[in-house]
């Protein structure tokens, strides 16, 4: 099973490629977020963010935040 940690921030410049990250042999690319911008607020409340991620299917959302989102039984 694969496990990855993210952070989201609002994206208020265009961001550059920062690192690559293989996993199996896949390139993952990361953004570079200036630290200016890491406190700038998302305009979209913490409740609509709840139904939105919710909808998505094989997605479990807690009541604190955190979410859980898994493959079908026949995707890796």
């Amino acid at each position: 099973m694969y496990e990855f940690h993210a952070s989201v921030h609002v994206m208020t410049e265009p961001a550059s490629r920062s690192e690559t990250y293989l996993c199996n042999g896949h390139p993952f690319h990361t953004l570079a977020i200036s630290p200016e911008n890491r406190g700038t607020r998302i305009a979209i409340s913490f409740e609509k963010t709840a139904e939105t991620l919710t909808a998505l299917p094989r997605l479990f959302f807690e009541p604190d935040g955190s979410f859980i989102w898994v493959s079908s039984t026949d995707e890796q």
